[in-house]
């Protein structure tokens, strides 16, 4: 019996030909592949962060730090040209 075939009996197991599992596999659990369903991105909530309540705050945050760092080093070169 190939991979591909159906058990006669639910006790048989199934064999793959060539090399195979090192162990037989019922054939109860050798049905078809079963993959469920994904939510889409609006269907899960999303958690807020663990500071400044929102990601709006959380981005504005990193975007004002980026700046002053950006700003700092520019300060910090023009000082010691």
């Amino acid at each position: 019996m190939f991979w591909d075939e159906k058990p006669k009996n639910a006790s048989a197991a199934i064999t793959f030909p060539g090399r195979g599992p090192p162990f037989p596999i019922p054939a109860s659990a050798a049905g078809p592949c079963y993959t469920p369903s994904m939510t889409g991105p609006g269907d899960v909530p999303d958690d807020p962060p663990p500071f400044l309540r929102t990601w709006r705050r959380v981005y504005a945050a990193v975007l004002i730090y980026l700046a002053a760092l950006v700003a700092g080093s520019y300060l910090f070169t023009r000082a010691y040209r």
